[in-house]
């Protein structure tokens, strides 16, 4: 089974030495793993490096040397969160 993690927004997340941020999780265009265009819920990931990304549900992101799947991108209440794989 691949590894779960479920990052809570606007709680600080460290992958493999990489720092970052989950943040503004809400409705808007983003790309899938696919480079395909989608419309979705999202999450900002905010990098300590300073840039960002925007991720939904079919993206993949690199973290250190490994790359996530978002499995999901959940809205509160109780708790919005981003829910990756690891997939490599």
């Amino acid at each position: 089974m691949s590894e779960r993690l479920e990052l809570l927004e606007s709680r600080p997340a460290e992958i493999e030495g990489v720092r970052f941020g989950v943040a503004n999780i809400w409705e808007r265009d983003f790309l899938d793993a696919s480079g395909e265009q989608r419309s979705g819920l999202t999450a900002q990931l905010m990098f300590e490096d300073g840039h960002d990304e925007f991720v939904g549900e079919g993206s993949s992101v690199r973290l250190g040397k490994s790359t996530w799947s978002v499995a999901e991108v959940r809205s509160g209440p109780p708790s919005a969160a981003l829910v990756l794989l690891r997939v490599a």
